[in-house]
């Protein structure tokens, strides 16, 4: 009896119970493409005239959330290229960790309840630097804005409900946090359907809505992915997953080898 017992516990590892493993992508310069982030602050304009873009901002501005009229979106396109190069299947998926920093808090100091939402129609990130508006600025031309997701200028795709609203994302909700305070990362738990269907599918990631919850007047202000000072106060995403078995040898993703089943890309 007692040999029976030390073969099953020695056997234990390998009897198929899975092994938990995660990755952390963040968009700074030691990255492999797949670590690239989209990121853009969505702010509302008047009816006739679309915001500025955002996409391109390298701090300057920072991802605005706010009550009404300012929003995030953001998403890690390359997911489902992590995916094939790490053997990762949708079906292994857990969930997902989105970070972001907070700087600052605008026009207020007050506690804010930010949601997190999947979208669920494509946009383009574009390269404005926040600082045209209107259609001003050929920079902004091809990125998303408050009123057009796919192309800044007039004639642009439009969202199905402007801001990247009811009608562009998810009805449920996927994770809220409260921000109190700046100088601080704050998480949000992504579920494991909208992650499983991006690592399945490159034409289904539309990412993720940031976006305020309640009707007050403070504004929470995130590094962007295109900060410059400190790179490593990008936004950063975390992929959760089940191996359906241990893996014999160390896991190398971009030239970073996973250790104890966790491997950080781009971070220093």
């Amino acid at each position: 009896m007692k040999r029976f017992l030390i073969l099953l516990l020695l056997a234990w590892p390998t009897m198929g119970w899975g092994v938990s493993d995660s990755c952390q992508m963040q968009d700074t310069t030691n990255r492999p493409a797949y670590a690239v982030c989209d990121a853009n602050c969505i702010s509302k304009g008047s009816s006739t005239c679309d915001s500025a873009n955002y996409g391109g901002d390298v701090g300057n501005v920072g991802l605005y959330v706010s009550a009404t009229s300012d929003k995030t979106i953001v998403r890690w396109p390359g997911l489902y290229r992590l995916g094939i190069d790490s053997g990762v299947t949708a079906a292994e998926v857990d969930s997902g960790h989105l970070m972001l920093n907070c700087w600052q808090h605008y026009a207020g100091a007050g506690d804010s309840v930010i949601i997190v939402k999947y979208i669920t129609e494509n946009w383009t990130e574009g390269s404005g630097d926040g600082a045209g508006t209107c259609q001003d600025a050929a920079a902004d031309s091809t990125g998303s804005a408050w009123y057009r997701r796919l192309g800044y200028v007039t004639g642009g795709t439009a969202w199905t409900t402007a801001g990247c609203g009811s009608g562009s994302q998810s009805s449920k909700t996927d994770d809220t946090t409260k921000v109190t305070a700046t100088s601080a990362w704050y998480t949000w738990t992504i579920s494991k359907a909208a992650c499983s269907t991006w690592v399945a599918d490159s034409t289904l990631n539309y990412g993720m809505v940031v976006q305020n919850d309640a009707d007050d007047a403070d504004a929470k202000v995130f590094r962007t992915d295109d900060y410059a000072v400190t790179p490593t106060l990008r936004p950063k995403f975390t992929l959760y997953w089940t191996d359906g078995a241990p893996a014999a040898t160390p896991l190398v993703i971009g030239g970073s080898v996973v250790i104890g089943g966790n491997v950080v890309i781009g971070g220093k």
